[in-house]
């Protein structure tokens, strides 16, 4: 399981539009997923709503939204990260983020 985040968090008044924001991911150079957050089923704003129903949400506290479309289990056949593979995550307006699955 990947899950990238950092070196930097952005606020919502950092990201005015985060309901409409590209998201894609390479690995090994080869684009595997390519989104758009205006395709997540619930909108963020929706999302806090709902959780904040079962859980006490607090300033700095982060919420995994899913993946989209294209994680290697869900192909045929299934393509898992290897170890020296080199995952990067581009986000409109935030950067890119590059790590490399270990040994």
């Amino acid at each position: 399981m990947v899950c990238p985040i950092g070196p930097y968090i952005v606020t919502k008044d950092e990201l005015p539009t985060p309901e409409d924001v590209n998201i894609v991911t390479k690995v090994n150079n080869e684009i595997r997923q390519d989104g758009n957050t205006g395709q997540m089923i619930l909108k963020i704003d929706e999302l806090i709503e709902e959780i904040s129903k079962y859980v006490a949400l607090h300033p700095g506290d982060i919420i995994a939204t899913g993946t989209p479309a294209g994680v290697g289990a869900g192909m045929n056949p299934p393509q898992f990260l290897q170890p020296g593979d080199e995952v990067k995550v581009t986000i409109d307006n935030i950067g890119t983020l590059t790590n490399f699955i270990a040994k």
